[in-house]
Parts: structure tokens; C-alpha cells; sequence
């Protein structure tokens, strides 16, 4: 099982699972194209982090799992929260953006080592055009990210029929987490 505890190792997987998306890329809509993405990410958080503990979260689940707080995670034997991941399908539209920036800044405040955006842009210049606003975005929500931590952003083309990704990798190494217990006291 892979542990992501190490700048390297970090940026490394999520090249991988950049590259995965763009090989097991799929053209389909609704609910077609979110259970293919799901079913993805499930194969690579399987093979390539060695974890069964896995799910996802959308409206029409086929279990019922209806929105949580991220689309999908990928959590490891001891509780630790490896993959995070939002997608969106519509971005091409003023209330489609303000949606993608909002499921956006639910990655930027979560603790995990690689955090994924997956949603559909038009062609490479929107896609483009998604990264710059997201960008801007990020910068007036935070001013500081998880040390060592990637944001992977994919991007499924709807003219090219293919994808493309773009990725960045917090400074600093990242900490170990430690189990705590919440012990609250009065006052």
C-alpha cells in the first residue's frame, strides 16, 4: 500500500493517476460519465494505493449515497484520507463556474495528499481559461495549503474527444498525522 508521505511520492501518484484518467478516458454525459469516473478512480485507489476503502458520493447514487462533503475519497486501514475528489460536469455557463469554483474550495480545505478536480471544459482554451479563474480563486480563499500536498486538475475535452491535466504541488514536506482524541472540558 502506498503511504504518501513524501513530496515525491505524492507528486508521483498523482502523475499516475493523471495518466490513468487520460487512458480510461470515456465520452458520455449524466450519469454514464460520473459512474465511469468513479469506477476509475476506485480501479486506481485499488491498484496503485492498495485500498479497498473507497466511495463516492452523488445525487442518483445507485446505493443511495447522495452529495456528502466530497464527491469521492479513498481512505487508508488506519483511518487516513489519501485521494479526495469533486468532479463536475458542466462548466460552460456563469452559474456552471460559480458551481465548479464552489466544489473547487471544498478541496482547499481538506487534509489529503493528492486532491483531484475532474470536470469538462469545452476545448484546451476554456480548460485553460477554467485553470486561470480557479487559480485566482484558490488565492483569494487561502494563503497557505497542506505542506507537500498536489491539486490535480482534469480536464475531459468535450470537442477533442480527450483530456488534459494540470497539477501543483504545495511547498514544504508533509507532516505526519498523528491520531488524537478530542477531549472537551468545561469552562
Amino acid at each position: 500500500m502506498q503511504t504518501l508521505t513524501s513530496r515525491r511520492e505524492i507528486f508521483e501518484t498523482a502523475q499516475l493517476l493523471a495518466k490513468h484518467l487520460e487512458a480510461e478516458y470515456k465520452d458520455s454525459q449524466g450519469s454514464e460519465w460520473t459512474n465511469h469516473i468513479f469506477a476509475e478512480l476506485r480501479n486506481f485507489s485499488r491498484r496503485e494505493l492498495g485500498l479497498e476503502d473507497t466511495d463516492c458520493f452523488h445525487k442518483n447514487h445507485p446505493d443511495g449515497k447522495g452529495e456528502f462533503l466530497w464527491d469521492f475519497i479513498a481512505v487508508s486501514p488506519r483511518g487516513r484520507t489519501l485521494l479526495v475528489t469533486e468532479s463536475e460536469q458542466t462548466t460552460h455557463s456563469t452559474g456552471a463556474e460559480r458551481g465548479l469554483k464552489h466544489d473547487f474550495s471544498k478541496l482547499l480545505y481538506v487534509y489529503a495528499p493528492i486532491r483531484v478536480l475532474i470536470c469538462k471544459a469545452k476545448d484546451a482554451l476554456h480548460a485553460e481559461s477554467l485553470v486561470d479563474e480557479l487559480k485566482a480563486y484558490a488565492h483569494d480563499c487561502c494563503i497557505s495549503f497542506n505542506p507537500g500536498s498536489v491539486f490535480l486538475l482534469h480536464f475531459c475535452l468535450w470537442h477533442d474527444q480527450r483530456s488534459r491535466n494540470y497539477i501543483w504541488q504545495s511547498e514544504g514536506h508533509p507532516s505526519e498525522v498523528r491520531e488524537e482524541t478530542l477531549k472537551f472540558v468545561p469552562l
